[in-house]
């Protein structure tokens, strides 16, 4: 081979990490960088489009220097970059002159970067809109295995959702999380459906009822969770650690400061998560005076559903 690495090879994933661990050099100070595997972001925050735009074609011409000297090649078809910002009057006019290789690249208003549709003030309402179309388009599965009398049971149904719809609703969660209320229940809606779907409900049923008779958690509370430990993992790296010190003065970071585990009681027991999951009708005040509160013991920590009623 005369450059790259072997396709295939135990050795090549080394053989880039040493390729990329020397291209912090060639990027300008003021300059942030972000990769994962050969799929490159950098990025500059000021007031003035200019200085921004100075410091990119730097950063550009020594990644093109870099990659020239590792006898890589940069496609710069697949080059674009995006103006964030919040000013609405004036977003359309903002352009930068922008190469690689003396290459001109292309400006893009929603670019997408590791399956993650970003918008240009990050409500990220397109990348949840695109989300929920998919979904939706896998839920016809579901479709096809349940009937009113025929077809799958409602655990196979259970089943598929969580391994085929539901990594799809929750991708990338906890950079997405501070999305507004209204846009994050386009994804409810799917498990609403989906919840309907498997335990054969007519579509007038109350969601909270079908997500609890079928055993789902809401959305939201999975969300919650998966910010809460993504961040605690980003706390318990180094300071050096280059997640942290992208994301530790981010949104992310903030963000979380509102989330509580009040409402989850981790347990001591084995594959026990929850004690009386929040999301409950359990915990009603007008469900405890008619109905005797389920124990704890009795709650499957799988499927999250009573393994004895008492309606």
């Amino acid at each position: 081979m005369w450059a790259g690495v072997p396709q295939g090879s135990v050795f090549s994933p080394l053989l880039f990490l040493i390729f990329m661990n020397i291209i912090h050099h060639h990027i300008h100070p003021d300059i942030k960088i972000a990769s994962y595997a050969d799929d490159i972001a950098v990025w500059h925050s000021h007031n003035d489009i200019t200085k921004s735009e100075n410091a990119l074609n730097t950063t550009l011409k020594g990644i093109a220097a870099w990659a020239e000297n590792l006898k890589l090649t940069i496609n710069a078809d697949k080059t674009n970059y995006c103006i964030f910002s919040t000013d609405r009057r004036h977003r359309s006019s903002f352009n930068a002159n922008i190469k690689i290789h003396n290459s001109q690249i292309k400006k893009v208003d929603l670019p997408t970067y590791l399956g993650v549709t970003l918008d240009p003030e990050l409500y990220f309402s397109k990348h949840i809109e695109q989300t929920a179309n998919k979904a939706l388009g896998k839920l016809n599965i579901l479709r096809k295995l349940s009937g009113t009398s025929w077809g799958s049971r409602p655990q196979t149904l259970k089943s598929t959702f969580c391994t085929v719809i539901r990594p799809v609703l929750e991708y990338a969660t906890p950079i997405w999380t501070p999305a507004s209320i209204s846009v994050n229940r386009k994804l409810d809606s799917v498990q609403h459906r989906a919840a309907k779907i498997i335990i054969g409900a007519v579509s007038s049923t109350n969601n909270g009822k079908a997500e609890q008779e079928c055993g789902l958690p809401p959305l939201e509370s999975r969300r919650n969770l998966a910010t809460i430990k993504f961040t605690n993992k980003l706390r318990s790296y180094g300071l050096d650690h280059i997640s942290r010190r992208g994301l530790i003065n981010g949104s992310i970071l903030q963000g979380s400061k509102n989330l509580r585990l009040s409402n989850l009681i981790v347990k001591s027991e084995k594959n026990s998560i929850w004690n009386i999951p929040p999301w409950s009708s359990f915990r009603s005040p007008s469900f405890q005076k008619t109905h005797q509160r389920t124990p704890a013991s009795n709650w499957n920590c799988c499927s999250h559903v009573p393994k004895k009623k008492t309606l």
